[in-house]
């Protein structure tokens, strides 16, 4: 379940890793991702977070102008990596492809 939540001069999505009942009221559950592409990499499976809380790329994309963001994502730390959120990130590592 994903929610939008709309902020000048930035459009947030609140992405929602796991959908079972009892973690949707954990606040490591989700985290603000642009629209601009990273929301759907992230869903696809094409990028995910690793065990040391930095972006990395799961899957090849075949658009030049995609690889171009990808590639300005990699390697960065992702600001909502925490030890609470490491399960959530481990279950995107894991299950989606």
């Amino acid at each position: 379940m994903r929610q939008t939540i709309l902020y000048k001069p930035y459009t947030l999505l609140y992405l929602q890793i796991r959908l079972l009942q009892e973690e949707r009221l954990n606040p490591n559950v989700v985290m603000p991702m642009c629209n601009f592409g990273c929301d759907e990499l992230f869903e696809k499976g094409i990028i995910s977070v690793d065990i040391f809380g930095n972006f990395y790329q799961k899957k090849e994309t075949n658009s030049d102008t995609i690889q171009k963001h990808i590639d300005s994502i990699i390697g960065k730390k992702c600001d909502y990596y925490s030890d609470d959120s490491e399960i959530f990130f481990k279950w995107h590592r894991e299950l989606v492809h």
